[in-house]
């Protein structure tokens, strides 16, 4: 019985994630490639470019996966082989999103949305706004934010809870606040 409900369950996610595509490409012109799965609750929204690569996966039990763009010159781009697990991603001008990345519940945006003087704090055009790229393999961990400005090299791995304020090179693991590169990664031995 346990394995005939999980089967129903699946079929049902599978055909709301066919819906939620159908919807976010007819309303808001979102381009999604091939055999991208919307597996938990979407909001997308915006009259922004919104580009899905191919077999890209939204996923997530508790939390809601959200893309939204700002303004209509806003480009947000997620590449192939990507997964998000309740990612918040706010466009006002540029994030690309390089293929295989994972990105947990974490908040990445383009924009500050509000300016520092306080006479203009309401006034969006006063907003400090700067293009974000995650670079290919990057992974960013639960509670983390990316913040205007900032790319991440290569298969760079950013660490829970961490604040991204400055860029961080290739091949890495960061984290803290603000997020500082911890050690080098990759081609770790077994031993």
């Amino acid at each position: 019985m346990r394995k005939l409900i999980e089967m129903a369950r699946l079929g049902f996610l599978l055909i709301r994630s066919q819906a939620y595509i159908l919807y976010f490409r007819a309303v808001y012109g979102v381009k999604v490639g091939k055999r991208v799965r919307m597996m938990s609750r979407m909001l997308i929204h915006g009259p922004g470019k919104i580009i899905i690569g191919d077999r890209t996966t939204f996923g997530s039990r508790r939390t809601v996966n959200e893309l939204c763009t700002v303004s209509e010159r806003a480009v947000l781009k997620i590449g192939k082989d990507c997964f998000l697990n309740g990612a918040v991603i706010g466009a006002k001008e540029s994030i690309e999103i390089g293929d295989r990345c994972v990105i947990a519940e974490a908040y990445i945006r383009d924009t500050s949305s509000h300016g520092i003087d306080p006479a203009r704090r309401r006034d969006p055009n006063a907003a400090v706004t700067a293009p974000v790229v995650l670079e290919e393999n990057v992974w960013v961990g639960s509670h983390s934010h990316v913040m205007p400005g900032v790319r991440i090299g290569k298969n760079s791995i950013i660490g829970v809870n961490s604040v991204v304020t400055k860029s961080i090179p290739p091949d890495v693991f960061a984290a803290g606040i603000p997020a500082k590169v911890i050690r080098e990664i990759g081609n770790e031995s077994k031993d």
